[in-house]
């Protein structure tokens, strides 16, 4: 495959002080191939915008898509895919230079050699907080053990896709996304290129402790419905435990003369069920809302404004619509 057209897909969310370093970085890395960049900007405040505009005007291989407002990371990359499907084949990177745009020719080579998703896994360098590494490999671990699929420990939303698989994505539009276990649900070919993660150029993370909890839950209920079906083994294990102390506590006043013990047994036991049906109404709280989120069938995102076209061309409803009209015809 001599000849093909990359996108590359950056979601970015107040990002100002990155975008002209990360421009100047992977201008100099795609400098080789037929490209264009596509800055998914996830309703940024800082001026990110602006920078963009000035971007596209002066380099036209530099596109951009606005979004009304923050839908969340997971959300700007379907923007991305939905807005790069002219693409040969399509790599999704964070701006803030951590994914370093030089892996990206690895990726295409892996491309070339038949593989229709190459993934990207972080090394374990050390340089992350111990909290947050202890974390990233239980949540791992768990997804890992209730889910039919396996993802690689320290996987990135750092990847390439092929064509065939970004139009496959394409119909896609649930309301949880979770990149991490959809790509690999669909199947394809698909391989794991290491590499280390660099430090910021510029600014803060803005991915706040209560947005990787989020995600992590997200992940866990969109992944498999064992933790509903963990609640149901847990609800009989304590129930049958509940029916054998009470055939225990009539035995006891029945046919001895050993005096029940008082109320800081039962007070204990009391709080203990209720603190563990509580736990349980909120995990099936999880999934139902999950389910009435899906139910409004809103759109993932809005597009405000954008350098690829008309926005009525990009509106995803519009385009599921002409879909189906295409289909039919």
């Amino acid at each position: 495959m001599n000849k093909f057209l990359l996108s590359i897909i950056i979601p970015c969310y107040n990002e100002a002080e990155n975008l002209k370093e990360f421009y100047r970085r992977a201008k100099a890395v795609l400098a080789v191939y037929e490209y264009y960049l596509l800055f998914i900007d996830d309703g940024s405040t800082d001026g990110s915008l602006e920078i963009l505009k000035n971007l596209a005007a002066a380099d036209d291989r530099v596109r951009y898509v606005h979004l009304s407002r923050n839908f969340g990371h997971q959300n700007a990359l379907k923007a991305g895919y939905d807005h790069a499907r002219d693409a040969d084949c399509v790599v999704c990177m964070d701006a803030d230079i951590q994914h370093p745009p030089e892996l990206i020719p690895q990726l295409i080579a892996q491309w070339q050699k038949g593989y229709k998703v190459v993934n990207t896994r972080r090394m374990d360098n050390g340089s992350e907080p111990v909290l947050k590494r202890l974390a990233s490999k239980g949540f791992y671990s768990v997804i890992n053990r209730i889910s039919n699929l396996k993802l690689v420990p320290g996987g990135a939303d750092f990847r390439l896709l092929d064509a065939q698989v970004v139009t496959q994505l394409s119909f896609f539009n649930e309301n949880a996304l979770f990149m991490r276990e959809l790509v690999p649900w669909l199947g394809f070919k698909q391989c794991t290129v290491a590499f280390d993660v660099e430090e910021r150029f510029g600014g803060n993370s803005k991915y706040s402790f209560k947005k990787q909890v989020s995600f992590s839950l997200r992940g866990l209920v969109s992944s498999s419905i064992a933790p509903l079906r963990a609640a149901i083994f847990i609800g009989l294990v304590i129930a049958g435990l509940s029916f054998a102390y009470g055939i225990y506590a009539l035995y006891v006043h029945w046919f001895t003369v050993k005096a029940l013990p008082g109320w800081t047994s039962v007070m204990a036991g009391i709080l203990f069920v209720g603190g563990l049906q509580l736990l349980l109404m909120g995990i099936i709280g999880e999934y139902l809302g999950k389910t009435f989120l899906e139910s409004r069938k809103r759109p993932l995102y809005i597009v405000e404004e954008c350098s690829t076209g008309s926005l009525k061309q990009h509106n995803p409803v519009i385009l599921r619509e002409r879909e189906k009209l295409d289909i039919d015809m």
